[in-house]
């Protein structure tokens, strides 16, 4: 493994991270864009359409975001990974 974090299905709000939000499902999984070398990741479970990872660079999450669930202080989505506010 490289650390990168891989998300398969729908595109939907972004949730897999890798540029695309048009809804594209994807049966294999896509790579997370960015050059992160992730040691945990977990996947939205109380709305389930946003993914966050850690790596030594801090907090990233990506996808839906309506009820501030990606963390960087905003309500705006995202298809690549933001930081979340107060990471390194």
């Amino acid at each position: 493994m490289d650390g990168a974090a891989y998300c398969w299905g729908s595109s939907d709000s972004g949730r897999l991270g890798n540029g695309d939000d048009s809804g594209t499902v994807y049966a294999a999984p896509v790579r997370v864009l960015g050059n992160h070398v992730f040691t945990e990741t977990t996947a939205g479970v109380s709305f389930g359409e946003h993914a966050c990872a850690v790596s030594a660079g801090g907090g990233f999450c990506w996808g839906e975001n309506s009820n501030g669930t990606l963390g960087d202080g905003s309500f705006l989505g995202s298809s690549q990974p933001v930081r979340v506010a107060g990471s390194r």
